[in-house]
C-alpha cells in the first residue's frame, strides 16, 4: 500500500485509538461480560464511531477556518455556510452554536460544534472549539439532556457574559 500523507496518518491514529494505545482513560460503557466475544466487538465499533465523529469535527473546523479567512474573521451563521469548504459532508449529526460574529480572542475555550447526543457513546461528547481543536467532554446523563442543557454545561466557565449569552441563544 502506498503510504500517502494524511490517509496513512489517519489509519495509524485510528488503529492506535481502537487498540487503546496512548490512552490512559478507561473505555466508556459497561464492564464486559466474562468470556463474551460480542462485547469487544461492540466496544470497538463504539470507539470507531467516536473516532469518526472526532475526525468529522476536525473537517468542520478546517471548513470554519477557511470560511473565517474569506469573511473577515466572522464565524459562519450556519454549518450550511461552510458546505463549499467541506464538499459533500453531512452536517445532520452535529449541533452548531458558533454563530457568534467575530472569532473570539479566547477561541480555545469557546465550544462551537458538538455531536448530537443520540450519536454519542455513553456520556462522552465530542466537541470542537472555536480554535479548531477537538476535545471530548464527559457529561453524566448526556442522552437525557436537551441541547440547551448541554450548551449550559459547555459554556459555564466562559467569563464573557455576552459571548456566553450568544452561545446559549444558539442552542436549540
Amino acid at each position: 500500500m502506498k503510504k500517502n500523507g494524511s490517509l496513512w496518518c489517519a489509519m495509524i491514529f485510528s488503529a492506535a485509538l481502537l487498540t487503546g494505545c496512548g490512552k490512559d482513560e478507561e473505555k466508556a460503557g459497561a464492564a464486559p461480560a466474562e468470556n463474551s466475544p460480542a462485547v469487544p466487538a461492540v466496544q470497538a465499533r463504539n470507539q470507531a464511531s467516536q473516532v469518526n465523529y472526532e475526525m468529522e469535527l476536525k473537517q468542520i473546523g478546517t471548513g470554519i477556518a477557511m470560511y473565517i479567512l474569506d469573511h473577515n474573521d466572522n464565524m459562519p451563521a450556519t454549518l450550511a455556510d461552510i458546505a463549499p469548504y467541506c464538499a459533500g459532508m453531512d452536517f445532520s449529526s452535529f449541533v452548531y452554536i458558533g454563530n457568534i460574529g467575530r472569532m473570539p480572542g479566547n477561541a480555545a475555550d469557546v465550544p462551537v460544534v458538538f455531536v448530537k447526543p443520540e450519536f454519542c457513546t455513553g456520556d462522552r461528547l465530542p466537541v470542537m472549539m472555536a480554535d479548531g481543536h477537538v476535545t471530548t467532554v464527559t457529561i453524566p446523563g448526556l442522552s437525557g439532556k436537551s441541547m440547551r442543557q448541554i450548551t449550559e454545561i459547555l459554556v459555564r466557565d466562559i467569563a464573557d457574559q455576552t459571548l456566553k449569552n450568544k452561545l446559549l441563544s444558539n442552542a436549540r
